[in-house]
């Protein structure tokens, strides 16, 4: 991989180079480390190099978040379901706009489910989630289909996920005030 980068940097011009940020993993580490060997013979390597590789903060705070979500995240799954359950059905998704409206609540947007590589993507559903509070609790409520599910459904440790109660809605506004 460093040969066809440092290929790159020539057919682009660019010969100097004083850090390079990537994430965490080890292949990067190893890519960095044979550039650096390239860069000293072309005589660009600065500082000998010591500061070349910078991890992404970006990355690391991603991380840290995730794993803070999987340690805390047994309120967030029901909530991943719930909202995984209604998209997967456009009656469900009709139904649930219903819900919104009868609280006037904005059903334009729909409920967005999160990607598991995207600390943000959980918050945006989880935010959404709370813009649609009242319509997705009458849901909730309303939809003997979804408490059936609730009860059956496995996380992917395989434990059942269970019904979604007021506590678990505490502990979810919790955790997106952290986000």
């Amino acid at each position: 991989m460093d040969n066809e980068i440092s290929k790159c940097l020539r057919d682009w011009g660019i010969d100097k180079i004083f850090i390079i940020t990537v994430d965490n993993a080890s292949s990067n580490n190893v890519t960095v480390k044979e550039l650096a060997k390239i860069f000293t013979k072309w005589g660009t390597n600065f500082m000998y190099g010591e500061h070349l590789h910078v991890r992404c903060m970006a990355h690391i705070i991603n991380l840290i978040v995730q794993y803070d979500l999987k340690v805390n995240g047994v309120s967030i799954e029901k909530v991943r379901k719930v909202v995984k359950y209604i998209r997967q059905s456009p009656a469900r998704c009709k139904r649930f706009q219903e819900c919104c409206e009868d609280f006037d609540i904005n059903s334009k947007k729909s409920l967005c489910l999160d990607v598991s590589t995207r600390w943000n993507s959980t918050y945006l559903m989880l935010n959404r989630v709370f813009e649609c509070e009242n319509g997705l609790m009458s849901y909730v409520y309303h939809d003997i289909g979804l408490s059936h599910y609730l009860r059956f459904v496995e996380d992917e440790k395989g434990t059942v996920v269970g019904a979604f109660s007021s506590d678990d809605w505490d502990h979810v506004k919790k955790i997106t005030n952290f986000l």
